[in-house]
């Protein structure tokens, strides 16, 4: 699972950014001691911004959390915080997703789409 956010965040061949926004291929995520909700058994990440993401992708003052724990009951849980830190708004869009192994990928689906809207990007 990994993070993506940006503003027009590109999804596919559409978009301002990179595919995926920036916070996915960025360096500068860090790891934190813990954000006192969880127990040793979450890792909170923390990204924000540098010179470089202010003038290469995202001109705002930000501070993004990712959360990843393991529960009592073996669940992986995830979640993403975004804070403006700045003086001025700004709209922005993230995604999680996971990647997964697939033998074939002749042998696989995805059910439950019926009615709505989707793009097939393979």
């Amino acid at each position: 699972v990994s993070p993506n956010m940006g503003h027009a965040c590109r999804f596919g061949p559409r978009g301002e950014l990179p595919q995926h926004g920036f916070c996915r291929k960025s360096n500068d995520w860090v790891l934190e001691e813990g954000d006192g909700e969880r127990d040793s058994t979450s890792a909170v990440y923390t990204l924000q911004p540098t010179d470089d993401t202010r003038t290469s992708a995202w001109p705002h003052e930000f501070k993004c959390q990712y959360t990843v724990s393991l529960e009592e009951d073996g669940s992986l849980t995830t979640a993403l915080k975004v804070h403006n830190t700045g003086p001025t708004s700004f709209s922005f869009t993230c995604a999680l997703h996971t990647y997964f192994n697939v033998g074939d990928i002749a042998d696989a689906s995805v059910l439950g789409l019926q009615g709505c809207p989707y793009e097939d990007g393979l």
